[in-house]
């Protein structure tokens, strides 16, 4: 419904769809009208369940959008696939300043921080200190 009326928009200049849980099809149908959308300057989806079909469609629309700024995609699964699609996109797009990817391409090195951490607990107290600090960022990264 919303994309639908995104295709006729010639106002409305910011769109938050937070956590509406949109998925990949929702994302994908939001995509294919702002293809053409020449209003449209910042979106935000973070929290939507997209992963890799929903931000492939995304990335595939950035290559012709010419007036999107801005892209909120924090905190959504999209995956290695979905992440190397935007990367790809982002080639060919001279428009898109600001694209917001907050704990999906970190998710897997907090991981791994977090697994060398606790394997290394058993430290000088100072050290022990230090990455305790590091442990509790990555939780609440995770």
């Amino acid at each position: 419904r919303i994309a639908e009326a995104l295709r006729g928009n010639t106002h409305l200049t910011e769109l938050d769809l937070r956590a509406n849980v949109i998925g990949d099809d929702g994302a994908s149908a939001l995509a294919e009208v702002l293809k053409s959308n020449t209003t449209l300057i910042k979106l935000s989806l973070s929290y939507n369940d997209i992963g890799p079909v929903g931000a492939s469609a995304l990335a595939e629309m950035l290559k012709s959008n010419t007036t999107l700024t801005h892209l909120d995609l924090d905190e959504n699964d999209i995956g290695d696939v979905g992440a190397s699609a935007l990367a790809e996109a982002l080639q060919s797009n001279a428009t898109l300043t600001k694209l917001d990817l907050f704990a999906i391409l970190f998710r897997k090195i907090a991981q791994k921080i977090d697994r060398l951490v606790k394997i290394n607990f058993l430290a000088e107290s100072e050290e022990v200190a230090r990455r305790s600090k590091i442990k509790l960022r990555i939780e609440w990264m995770l």
